[in-house]
């Protein structure tokens, strides 16, 4: 969690500014959501959650700096997709968090589907191990996603990279291109793009998500091809 709280700066932040560490360079950083925000006229995020070099963790706000809160979750998986995992691992940070911020804050709610970064809700509704094709339909089905294209796959019919386009009612619509990381046993964002912008960018998105996968795997299966 240090990687997050070294790049804020010692005070409560914008949404925005806590969402950027999703940005690259990431750091290692694959998600971020906040836990609290302050109540002041613009609120700022002073706790957060956050999954970083394929754990998951909690940092706050606590007067003078950022500092990790309770306990961290190697399991990302489990945390984002097994019953009640999400819901325990969030009350506890919370009942943590509220009792280390210094500011009257409230839990953000519709803050976080409206402002979430691309590349945001591929990660969080991802199982994060290579898929299945059951998994990849499932995965699909989210109403965050609006489609997918299976990139690339191993030779034991799992899927390891992937093309998603995000809904974003409320803003431009996203292709995020990840790559599943096994040493990490989660899934990396390798680039996203404006919808507008993909039939440019495509080809470069399918070449640089197989510079990403040749680093951990071979004979590997080109399953989609660039249109």
């Amino acid at each position: 969690m240090q990687q997050a709280c070294t790049q804020l700066p010692d005070k409560p932040v914008s949404i925005e500014t806590f969402y950027d560490l999703m940005r690259p360079p990431r750091q290692g950083i694959g998600t971020t959501s906040p836990l609290l925000m302050t109540t002041e006229k613009t609120p700022q995020v002073a706790a957060g959650h956050l999954e970083v070099d394929g754990e998951m963790g909690a940092i706050a706000f606590e007067g003078d700096g950022w500092s990790q809160i309770g306990n961290t979750e190697p399991d990302t998986d489990s945390f984002y997709h097994e019953k009640g995992e999400y819901e325990t691992w969030v009350d506890n940070w919370l009942e943590i968090a509220r009792e280390t911020v210094p500011q009257e804050c409230h839990t953000p709610r519709h803050e976080i589907k409206r402002q979430s970064p691309p590349g945001f809700w591929v990660k969080t509704c991802i199982r994060d191990q290579p898929l299945s094709q059951k998994q990849f339909h499932e995965f699909e089905a989210f109403e965050q996603i609006a489609d997918v294209l299976a990139i690339n796959g191993v030779d034991n019919d799992k899927i390891i990279s992937v093309l998603a386009t995000e809904n974003r009612p409320e803003g431009t619509p996203n292709a995020v291109a990840v790559y599943y990381h096994p040493e990490l046993e989660t899934w990396r964002i390798v680039d996203t793009v404006p919808m507008v912008l993909l039939d440019d960018a495509i080809e470069q998105l399918y070449r640089d998500t197989l510079t990403q996968v040749k680093k951990y795997y071979h004979n590997i299966d080109q399953i989609s091809h660039f249109r």
